[in-house]
C-alpha cells in the first residue's frame, strides 16, 4: 500500500486525509460552532494588553462604526488592525476545503475570504492604512506584531504632526526644503529596540 505524503500548515492538517461522516448530529454540530467566539479571544486579548502598554496612542476594540468591525481602531491616525484566526478567515483554504463535513461551513469560510479582500480594498481607497495579522503570525510572535503596529502608529503620527505644522491660514500648506545635516532629518524611530520600517501582514 502506497505511503501517502503528509503536508502540513500552520494547523498541523493532514491535507491527503478523506473526509468522514461527521460523528455529531446536525445541531450538536451548529451548537458547537456557534460557541466559537468573534471577538475578546485570548490572543485578541493578549494583543490588547501588550499593545497598550507600548502604545500612547487611544485606540478602539471592535468598533462597530468602521467598514469590517476592525479588531483594533486608531481612528484619528486612520489605521485599523486585523487579527484573523485561521480557521473561520481560512488560510490556505483550498488546501483543506475538501476537509469540511457541511457545504454551509464551506460557503461560510469561502466567504469571509471573499469578504475581507473586499473591506481590505474599499478601506485602503478610503485612505485607512489596514494591517492583517494571521492566527499563526501571533502564536509567540506577538511582540513582532506589536512592534509593526507601533511603527506604523509612530509614522502616522510623525506625518499628521508635520502636515499640522506646515499649515498657514487660507487652507494652503507651505513646503520647506529638507537640510541634509539637520538633526531632525537624521532622527530614527522612537521605538527601542524596534527596526524603522513597517510590515503589513
Amino acid at each position: 500500500m502506497p505511503i501517502s505524503r503528509r503536508h502540513k500548515n500552520f494547523q498541523g492538517r493532514n491535507f491527503n486525509k478523506k473526509r468522514r461522516t461527521d460523528a455529531l448530529s446536525r445541531s450538536a454540530r451548529s451548537t458547537l460552532m456557534s460557541r466559537v467566539r468573534a471577538s475578546g479571544s485570548r490572543m485578541e486579548a493578549s494583543f490588547v494588553a501588550i499593545l497598550g502598554s507600548r502604545c500612547k496612542e487611544t485606540f478602539k476594540a471592535n468598533d462597530p462604526t468602521v467598514l469590517g468591525k476592525p479588531d483594533l481602531v486608531f481612528r484619528e491616525l486612520k489605521v485599523c488592525i486585523f487579527l484573523d484566526s485561521d480557521f473561520w478567515h481560512g488560510w490556505q483554504f483550498p488546501r483543506w476545503k475538501h476537509l469540511m463535513k457541511s457545504q454551509f461551513w464551506r460557503n461560510k469560510i469561502q466567504r469571509n475570504r471573499e469578504r475581507d479582500k473586499e473591506v481590505t480594498r474599499k478601506l485602503r481607497r478610503e485612505g485607512w492604512t489596514v494591517i492583517r495579522f494571521w492566527e499563526h503570525n501571533l502564536r509567540g510572535k506577538i511582540q513582532n506584531a506589536v512592534t509593526a503596529v507601533t511603527l506604523t502608529v509612530f509614522s502616522k503620527r510623525r506625518s499628521l504632526t508635520s502636515e499640522r505644522r506646515l499649515k498657514i491660514p487660507g487652507g494652503r500648506s507651505k513646503s520647506f526644503p529638507r537640510i541634509p545635516n539637520s538633526p531632525r532629518s537624521n532622527r530614527t524611530s522612537a521605538v527601542s529596540g524596534c527596526p524603522n520600517q513597517r510590515r503589513e501582514f
